[in-house]
């Protein structure tokens, strides 16, 4: 199936199904950090190390296709205001839409996870509302983590770029229009899409990543802020690019093999991992391959989408505006649960981690439902439109 310039004014619903997809992998992600044995707020009085290997081969792209979707969802959304308002305001709109949830999430919704952080580390004995008094004091002795916005990040690393290229947007078509836009032509011609980009990320890979540890605190994440910026780049030229759309449809099954042959490889290469790094050409082919398995997983995850999930449905039209709300939740939610079930019981695995999962979606979509989506007030601190759309629009 070809795609033509009929893109360029249609919804793409498999688009919207991936958004919805990723956010909902990194809600589980968040909630299988508390079993793996990684440095996270909490964690379970039970490690499951064999999480640590599905959780390491998600790690290589999650993210990165967060950021690619989010790319392509201001791009279609910046050019419908255009139609719709004359391009009038949408950069301002924009910012309020991020600006305000990363104020209330510093604010209201981060505070529970450091507090109940500290309170399982022993570090403090004070109640939540002594804890609050002094949460944004930068002279207390825990202060090298508050205040903070944890898992909201994303939202503080979006809203720069966001702004970025709306404001750069003229210059940006123009750009596409002309050599940028050959450059990202070429790319996309018979199997470049596959593997200019595979070498691109190599270059990020062992120069940047090599200097600069993710850090997540904005200021000194370099690397990240390259490869970060660079996918959500590539969303917004992409975006209604017919090339590039074809290009997914002729790889994306080729693309889907090697995964699984890299997935194979990768999970010998994870659970041998001592093996690995005692021999340095093996442990820089495994780097290699995970690099190339991340961007080899996106394609699939597009081609997969574009040929089976560009249908509209209720389910979808309603979590397209709920997701966001439970990404802004999840992580406290997650944090009270685990904490409580942690330290006021007894639980097996199996019945501890099945009420961290429950709890989790429960809370997120109750809270969602019964106050965000119906309480005007409420809607634009969890990045919502302050008036509800109408039931399927």
């Amino acid at each position: 199936m070809q795609i033509t310039d009929n893109i360029r004014n249609t919804r793409r619903y498999d688009l919207d199904w991936i958004r919805v997809g990723a956010f909902l992998l990194l809600i589980f992600y968040h909630i299988g950090m508390m079993y793996v044995p990684w440095n996270w707020h909490i964690a379970s009085s039970y490690e499951v190390k064999a999480l640590s290997t599905p959780m390491t081969l998600l790690n290589a792209w999650r993210l990165s296709i967060l950021f690619f979707v989010s790319g392509i969802a201001v791009r279609y959304a910046s050019e419908k205001y255009s139609k719709a308002s004359g391009g009038q305001g949408f950069v301002k709109t924009r910012f309020w839409r991020l600006f305000i949830p990363i104020v209330f999430g510093i604010l209201v919704i981060v505070p529970p996870q450091t507090y109940l952080q500290l309170r399982m580390a022993g570090t403090i004995d004070a109640d939540i509302v002594g804890f609050y008094k002094t949460y944004l004091d930068l002279n207390q002795e825990w202060s090298v983590i508050t205040p903070t916005w944890n898992h909201l990040w994303y939202v503080v690393y979006i809203l720069p770029y966001t702004m970025l290229v709306l404001l750069l947007a003229p210059a940006l078509n123009r750009l596409q229009r002309g050599k940028i836009g050959k450059t990202f032509a070429f790319i996309t011609k018979g199997w470049r899409l596959l593997f200019v980009p595979i070498a691109l990320f190599l270059l990020y890979r062992f120069t940047l990543v090599t200097r600069f540890e993710t850090t997540h605190d904005f200021v000194n994440d370099w690397a990240n802020h390259t490869i970060s910026f660079t996918v959500f780049l590539m969303g917004w030229f992409w975006a209604k690019s017919p090339a590039f759309w074809n290009a997914i449809t002729k790889i994306w099954k080729t693309a889907a093999i090697l995964t699984l042959i890299s997935i194979i490889v990768l999970v010998v290469a994870y659970e041998n991992w001592e093996l690995v790094q005692q021999n340095g050409y093996i442990l820089t082919a495994v780097q290699i391959l995970r690099v190339a398995y991340a961007w080899m997983m996106i394609i699939t995850i597009f081609g997969l989408g574009q040929a089976f999930l560009n249908r509209p449905s209720k389910a979808l039209t309603y979590m397209t505006q709920a997701i966001f709300p439970w990404y802004i939740l999840h992580q406290t939610v997650t944090i009270i649960m685990g904490y409580a079930l942690v330290t006021k019981f007894n639980l097996s695995l199996g019945a501890e981690s099945a009420l961290v999962i429950i709890g989790t979606i429960a809370g997120c979509a109750i809270l969602h439902e019964l106050l965000i989506r119906r309480i005007r007030i409420l809607r634009p601190l969890f990045g919502l439109p302050f008036r509800k759309p109408k039931w399927g629009r």
